[in-house]
């Protein structure tokens, strides 16, 4: 019993062993066949990429209906030329190549930069013609056209603004061609729908083209400014003194913000304009305004009549009596050219006492002088009479005298203040 399960296990362990070796087999072989394809696809993928013709010309005869095509290889790959196919008007007409070479030689090797050359016979009235290379890569043509005439060839388009164009194919001898079915079109200067230009949002020069093949017209474009939007008119907000000037400017753009050169109406409420300038009123007037106008655009600065320079100074009061040892507040305001009030923080002197700020101490003795308000080389003087002060006591001479009986003497008082200052005095005797 014990020896025929060893057998049976034996067996099963070498039919593992086998099947085992020959799925690694089939599974290499299928990761190897995987590789191999993925490879080529890369290879196709990199030739199609680097693939590129260009049909330099093309011919047909009507008599003989023979078409002779002439492509040139522009890409890096090297192509088989018998591999090309030919579409005439969307039919596959590669059949009726009888001939074909590569720069004049019979050889099935395209190399890039040669040219290849297609004869076909039996060809009826080809409109449109499309060669196909060997990896799927396509340029087209139409026989018999020479050039193509775009209009307006010369155009000024508003940024954001649409223009229609047309496109006119001709021949060698300026005979059209239609070509309406088969154009394509294209711009530096903004986005083509059909053959509408949408212009960019900027302005600029450029083209639009309209290609049939290799064979290209074009048209100048210039896309200018939109219409005006919006004017900024400059400095704002500006404090401009009474009686002076200031001049200012005006910028027109559209609604992208491209500038438009404008030449606006000037306006205001705060003097009078002449041209940009504006020669503000002798009052102040706190705010207004600076207009430039173009039809119904405006733009407006914010402008602050504001006092010309300091002018004089007025100090009060002045012709003041100050008794000595006291004091009084003096006031002084600043005045422009044109009488118009102006903050200041004067100098406070005097010759008879001492300031501080604008409070003026008077000196211990009676005396004329002056209290003086000074901002810069501009001051302004106020009299001041510095008199004596109120009566402090009475001094009766002669102090002592001998008066006979019956007999008469005249005396005198003196008023004297605090400092010892003579009071006049009518003293009761």
């Amino acid at each position: 019993m014990g020896f025929s399960l060893n057998v049976s296990a034996a067996i099963l362990f070498t039919a593992f062993i086998i099947v085992a070796s020959v799925s690694y087999v089939a599974f290499t072989q299928g990761l190897d066949t995987i590789f191999h394809g993925l490879d080529e696809q890369n290879e196709k993928d990199y030739a199609y990429r680097n693939t590129a013709i260009e049909i330099e010309s093309m011919s047909w005869n009507k008599t003989v209906r023979n078409l002779h095509i002439y492509v040139k290889n522009v890409g890096s790959t090297t192509l088989k030329a018998e591999k090309t196919s030919v579409l005439v008007n969307g039919i596959d007409a590669s059949q009726k190549i009888v001939l074909f070479t590569v720069d004049g030689k019979y050889t099935n090797v395209w190399a890039p930069m040669d040219t290849l050359h297609l004869n076909l016979t039996n060809i009826q009235n080809p409109k449109r013609v499309t060669v196909i290379t060997n990896n799927g890569v396509k340029a087209y043509a139409i026989p018999g056209l020479h050039h193509i005439v775009v209009t307006p060839s010369y155009v000024n388009v508003p940024a954001g603004g649409t223009q229609v164009f047309f496109a006119y194919g001709y021949d060698f001898n300026d005979e059209p061609v239609d070509i309406n079915s088969t154009i394509s079109w294209s711009t530096n200067v903004g986005t083509m729908s059909g053959s509408m230009l949408n212009a960019q949002t900027t302005p600029g020069s450029g083209y639009v083209n309209a290609s049939v093949g290799n064979i290209v017209g074009s048209a100048i474009v210039n896309v200018t400014p939109a219409p005006l939007h919006h004017i900024v008119v400059l400095p704002s907000p500006v404090d401009v003194p009474a009686g002076g000037t200031q001049v200012f400017t005006a910028q027109g753009y559209d609604i992208f913000n491209n500038p438009v050169s404008i030449t606006p109406a000037w306006s205001t409420n705060v003097g009078v304009m002449v041209g940009s300038t504006l020669i503000a009123r002798q009052t102040p007037t706190g705010t207004g305004n600076v207009w430039a106008t173009v039809g119904s655009i405006v733009g407006s600065a914010v402008v602050n009549i504001v006092p010309a320079s300091l002018h004089h100074i007025v100090v009060s009061p002045d012709d003041a009596n100050v008794p000595v040892g006291s004091s009084l507040i003096y006031t002084a305001v600043g005045y422009d050219i044109y009488n118009n009030p102006i903050n200041i923080n004067p100098v406070w002197t005097t010759n008879v006492g001492y300031m501080q700020g604008s409070t003026f101490y008077a000196q211990t003795t009676p005396a004329d002088g002056l209290v003086t308000a000074t901002v810069g080389s501009i001051s302004d003087s106020a009299t001041v009479h510095v008199i004596a002060g109120a009566l402090n006591h009475i001094h009766v001479e002669p102090i002592q005298i001998d008066v006979p009986a019956g007999g008469t003497y005249t005396f005198t008082a003196i008023g004297h203040d605090a400092f010892h200052n003579v009071v006049p005095i009518t003293p009761v005797w």
